[in-house]
């Protein structure tokens, strides 16, 4: 017998999304874009610094000897630098923001097209399903015309050609209905592929055998 369980549609093709390489090199992308925005922003940001600093003082005598005070001298400064042009870094932003722009807007596209391989995907297998069973269903035929040759042969109401031509026909539609099984294989494993899911478990699972 022939084993098959028909692709099912994800429910959510959200999950789809986050299982595709394509989908993930995007949102790395989108990340990397992200953070290149937040580093060209905070190049217009001025440059400053706060420091603190602190001094101890003491009287030293005759013998070398040093009495330190308890009091401490703090002194605390800000510097506030900033370029006088920031002509090329606004130039940066500008650029790092089309990039963003364009990015974020070709996500839809690409939904779009993820969404639209799995149903593709799953037609061309569920296809290949149905061409497989009618492929079945033939070879079942050749196997009662066979029979019915062999009882026909024995009891002298059919030459040994007739008895050659429904074994040749059985072979053909049982060659036949084994395409179609490798045919329905590899529909299968794109399917899954392009669903994010193809690994070892669904392959055991969804994968036809004789």
């Amino acid at each position: 017998d022939i084993l098959f369980t028909r692709p099912t549609l994800p429910s959510n093709f959200a999950l789809s999304y986050q299982l595709r390489s394509d989908w993930q090199t995007f949102k790395i992308d989108l990340a990397d874009l992200t953070l290149d925005l937040k580093n060209a922003k905070r190049q217009l940001l001025p440059d400053i610094k706060l420091y603190v600093s602190g001094e101890k003082y003491g009287n030293a005598d005759l013998a070398g000897n040093f009495d330190s005070s308890d009091d401490i001298d703090w002194r605390f400064g800000l510097t506030y630098s900033t370029p006088l042009s920031l002509a090329e870094e606004r130039n940066n932003v500008e650029l790092v923001n089309i990039q963003l722009n364009a990015l974020e807007r070709n996500q839809v596209a690409i939904e779009r097209r993820i969404q639209q391989q799995i149903l593709d995907a799953y037609d061309t297998a569920t296809s290949a399903k149905r061409r497989l069973d009618i492929a079945n269903e033939r070879v079942k035929q050749a196997e009662k015309a066979a029979e019915l040759a062999e009882i026909r042969f024995q009891r002298g109401l059919a030459s040994n050609l007739d008895l050659i031509d429904a074994e040749n026909e059985l072979q053909n539609a049982r060659n036949q209905a084994l395409q179609q099984m490798v045919d329905l294989n590899l529909t299968v494993v794109i399917y899954a592929r392009r669903s994010g899911v193809l690994d070892f478990r669904w392959l055991e699972e969804n994968i036809v055998y004789y």
